[in-house]
């Protein structure tokens, strides 16, 4: 995590497909704590609202869409 805390993304918004699997929640709580806005998409509602959940908590802004990409 700390190579992605050397540049903001702050102002931008981040599409995560798979946000609901390992890698994607990875991802998806890396770019938010980098400052972006989420979308977390996934198949997997449970899932995907509590990333959703995750990433406020941390004071960031998320969003989920449930889909089959």
């Amino acid at each position: 995590m700390d190579g992605i805390q050397q540049f903001s993304l702050a102002g931008k918004v981040v599409v995560i497909t798979g946000a609901t699997g390992v890698l994607g929640e990875s991802f998806a709580l890396a770019t938010a704590a980098a400052g972006a806005k989420v979308a977390v998409l996934g198949r997997n509602k449970e899932r995907a609202d509590a990333r959703v959940a995750a990433i406020r908590s941390q004071g960031g802004e998320a969003m989920a869409v449930i889909t089959d990409v």
